[in-house]
C-alpha cells in the first residue's frame, strides 16, 4: 500500500488530476430525490393563481426554503401545464439545488418549445454542469447563431465553449474561444485558470505557470490557481515549492480534493505523516464515502502504527462500499492484526 514518489509513476495521476480538477464542480444529480409535496400541505378552500406560485418560488429562493419552493413550483407545473414562466423558475431553483437530471428535462422542453437564445444557453450551461461536454458544446455553439450582439453573457459562453473543447480534445478550439473571451474581459481570474489548464495539457508548463500566476494577481484566494501553480512546480521537480502551493490552496479550502490528494501523494517525504492524516480526516468528515481518500488515510495511519484507527476507518469504508472486495480484504487484514494484538 506504499505510495510511489518516482516521477514516472505519478505522471498519469498528475495529468488526470488536472483534467478532473479544472472541470465543472461536482453537483448533486439526484434529480429530485426529496419527497414531493402532497396536496394536503397546501391550505384547502382557495384557488391559488399562477402568480401565487411564482411569488412563492421567488420568495423561497434561499438555501433554507428552496426545497419547499421547488415543490410548490412542481405542483404549479402540474396545475398549469406548459407554463413557460413557471417551468423557467422551477429550472432555476433546481439548478441551485444541484438537481440536474430534473433540470435538464425542463431545459430540453423549453428549448424545443421556444428555440430561443436564452433557452439554448440555459440548456448548454445545464449540460456543462452535468459534464456532458460534447452536448453542451453543440448547444453553446448553436447559441452563438441566435444571440443578440449586445448580450452580456457572451463572455461566459466563450469560456464554457473553450472548456468543453478541452474536454473533447480540441485544444485549438479551446484556445480560439478562450482568447475570444480574453478580448472581452482580461480581469477574470477563472479565465486565466482555464488558460493555465490548457497550457498544462499541452505540456507548456512555463506558459501554464504564467497564466495561473496572473489568476492569483487578480484573486489571491483563487484556490484553483494555487493548485495549478503547485502542479506545475511538481512537474518541474520543485517538490517543496509544489507542496507549499498545495498547502496554500488548502488554507483557503480544506475540502479541496485535488489539493488533498496531491499533497498526500507527493508530500510524504516533506510533510509530517500526522499532518497528512489530519488533512485527510478533515476532508473525510465531509466526504465520508470517498474510497480513494479513505484508503490513503488507512495507509497513513498504518505508517504511524495506529492500526486501531486504521481498522475503524476500514469499518466505515466497508459500510459505504459493501461490494468492494479490496475493502473487504483490508478489513480482514486489520481485524486479524487487532485480534493478534489483543490476544
Amino acid at each position: 500500500m506504499d505510495v510511489q514518489h518516482a516521477n514516472g509513476s505519478l505522471e498519469l495521476s498528475l495529468q488526470r488530476q488536472m483534467n478532473e480538477y479544472f472541470s465543472p464542480e461536482p453537483q448533486n444529480q439526484s434529480g429530485g430525490a426529496d419527497a414531493p409535496l402532497i396536496e394536503s400541505q397546501i391550505p384547502s378552500g382557495k384557488s391559488y393563481t399562477r402568480e401565487f406560485y411564482l411569488n412563492c418560488g421567488r420568495t423561497l429562493d434561499n438555501p433554507k426554503d428552496r426545497r419547499l419552493g421547488i415543490n410548490l413550483l412542481r405542483l404549479a407545473a402540474s396545475r398549469f401545464a406548459n407554463d413557460f414562466q413557471i417551468l423557467w423558475c422551477l429550472a432555476r431553483l433546481l439548478a441551485k439545488e444541484g438537481l440536474l437530471s430534473e433540470e435538464v428535462k425542463i431545459r430540453e422542453f423549453l428549448y424545443k418549445a421556444t428555440f430561443s437564445f436564452e433557452a439554448c444557453v440555459a440548456l448548454g450551461f445545464c449540460l456543462y454542469r452535468m459534464k456532458e461536454h460534447e452536448s453542451s458544446l453543440a448547444y453553446l455553439l448553436e447559441s452563438l447563431s441566435l444571440q443578440r450582439e449586445d448580450s452580456a453573457i457572451t463572455f461566459e459562453i466563450f469560456k464554457r465553449i473553450g472548456t468543453c473543447s478541452l474536454h473533447v480534445k480540441d485544444v485549438e478550439g479551446a484556445e480560439e474561444y478562450f482568447h475570444k473571451a480574453l478580448r472581452l474581459n482580461r480581469r477574470d481570474a477563472d479565465l486565466f485558470v482555464r488558460l493555465g489548464t490548457m497550457e498544462f495539457q499541452r505540456e507548456n508548463h512555463h506558459k501554464s505557470l504564467e497564466h495561473f500566476e496572473q489568476a492569483l494577481l487578480l484573486d489571491r484566494k483563487c484556490e484553483k490557481a494555487w493548485v495549478g501553480i503547485g502542479m506545475n512546480h511538481l512537474k518541474f521537480g520543485d517538490y517543496d515549492l509544489g507542496v507549499a502551493n498545495l498547502k496554500m490552496a488548502l488554507d483557503i479550502n480544506p475540502l479541496n480534493r485535488t489539493a488533498v490528494h496531491l499533497l498526500c501523494a507527493w508530500g510524504r517525504n516533506i510533510v509530517k505523516k500526522s499532518e497528512l492524516n489530519r488533512t485527510l480526516v478533515r476532508y473525510l468528515a465531509d466526504f465520508h464515502d470517498d474510497s480513494e481518500m479513505s484508503l490513503l488515510l488507512v495507509q497513513g495511519l498504518c505508517e504511524e502504527k495506529n492500526t486501531q484507527l486504521a481498522f475503524l476507518e476500514s469499518v466505515k469504508s466497508l459500510v459505504f462500499h459493501t461490494q468492494n472486495k479490496e475493502w473487504g480484504q483490508i478489513y480482514d487484514a486489520l481485524w486479524s492484526q487487532q485480534c493478534s494484538t489483543t490476544s
